[in-house]
């Protein structure tokens, strides 16, 4: 595992990669240059789910070739004002998702998943100041409701028929007792059934019993927060913690369009070597967006037109492939015949069809056979 140890490797290589960027560029005739200020504020070396005034995260998992699961884990966060990551953390597959891997500010808003709702986790978060919304299920976290009693979400669930909240108390080691917002808001039909088909097939795949409980409230989204209820209504709430899905499309962008999830090395030296490269990358990607978003604010603010994040990193995605690889057309004739053992297949038992193909047409060329 190279978790934090990777947080520092990747600040020490930001500025040089920095400068040989900038020196590319500029040979490239790109006016861009990466800021120092705005790589400062990557917090990278913590984990997932910061939110500072706007912030999401997730938890990719990679594999090297030929694994059947999972080998490292990705943890990053990212900062929705900016359109950028703000942290990068690298684990092996034992490094699990929590929010005690972070730093919060008073600040700050975290918005966590429900992998995260666990007081060794919480309570730092709470004792810096900052602002929680994390989704729980109904029995992940032990807690009392009003009465000082253990509070039992299922039967609370089945009165209720709209968006509702209560308030509940968890035990957190820092704080003691705890108070937090317990909201519920129900799924409508359609997606509550949706819900209730996934919750059955990974039971199935688990080969897990499936509690009723369970399958019921797979029909609902459960979230605690300890936002005020005066200046935080539920519904903006529900709406603050959809915004989490963009960590998820900021994953499949760097899935899709950089291969993060394609590891090309077993040895975890060259995972970490890989991995760093392709870190790189995304942060130049970043800090371009973030200087398109101040050429034309218009598009990233505008509701009829916004710009598209997928399209905006595969452009700048292949502007920095074209600056790296520089000027090679003009080489191609003098460097081709070298080229073989990349453009041509090993041998193998079964010959590639069009090979054969090929062969066989210039065989009956050459006999003439073929009127």
């Amino acid at each position: 595992m190279f978790g934090r140890r990777l947080g520092v490797a990747v600040r020490d290589r930001l500025s040089f990669g920095r400068r040989g960027f900038e020196t590319s560029a500029k040979q490239q005739g790109l006016a861009w240059e990466i800021s120092g200020d705005h790589f400062a504020k990557a917090r990278v070396g913590f984990e997932e789910l910061t939110w500072g005034s706007a912030a999401g995260g997730g938890c990719p998992t990679l594999s090297v070739p030929g694994s059947k699961g999972t080998d490292w884990r990705m943890h990053l966060s990212f900062d929705l004002c900016n359109l950028c990551l703000d942290g990068v953390e690298i684990t092996d597959k034992h490094g699990g998702e929590s929010l005690a891997r972070f730093e919060a500010q008073d600040n700050e808003i975290w918005v966590a998943d429900g992998a995260y709702p666990f007081a060794s986790g919480m309570s730092p978060m709470l004792q810096a100041g900052a602002g929680l919304i994390v989704r729980i299920n109904w029995r992940n976290v032990p807690v009392l409701g009003p009465d000082g009693q253990r509070f039992e979400i299922v039967p609370w669930l089945k009165t209720l028929t709209g968006l509702s909240e209560t308030p509940i108390w968890m035990n957190l080691p820092q704080q003691g007792w705890f108070q937090f917002r317990l909201i519920a808001a129900p799924i409508p039909p359609d997606k509550a059934e949706e819900a209730r088909r996934r919750t059955r097939l990974r039971h199935q795949r688990k080969q897990q019993p499936l509690n009723e409980n369970t399958l019921f409230a797979a029909g609902f989204v459960l979230l605690l927060t300890n936002l005020p209820a005066e200046t935080w209504s539920g519904q903006l709430i529900l709406a603050l913690y959809r915004m989490r899905w963009q960590i998820e499309l900021c994953i499949k962008r760097l899935k899709s369009l950089l291969n993060f999830d394609h590891l090309r090395a077993k040895d975890p030296r060259v995972v970490q070597t890989y991995l760093l490269a392709k870190l790189l990358i995304a942060f130049m990607i970043d800090e371009m967006t973030f200087h398109a978003s101040l050429l034309h604010p218009d598009w990233f603010n505008s509701l009829d037109r916004p710009v598209s994040a997928y399209r905006m990193t595969a452009l700048f995605h292949d502007t920095l492939c074209q600056i790296i690889a520089g000027s090679w057309v003009p080489s191609l004739p003098y460097f081709f015949a070298l080229m073989r053992r990349y453009l041509c297949d090993s041998p193998r038992d079964r010959p590639q069809q069009l090979a054969w193909i090929r062969a066989l047409i210039q065989h009956i060329s050459l006999s003439g056979a073929f009127p």
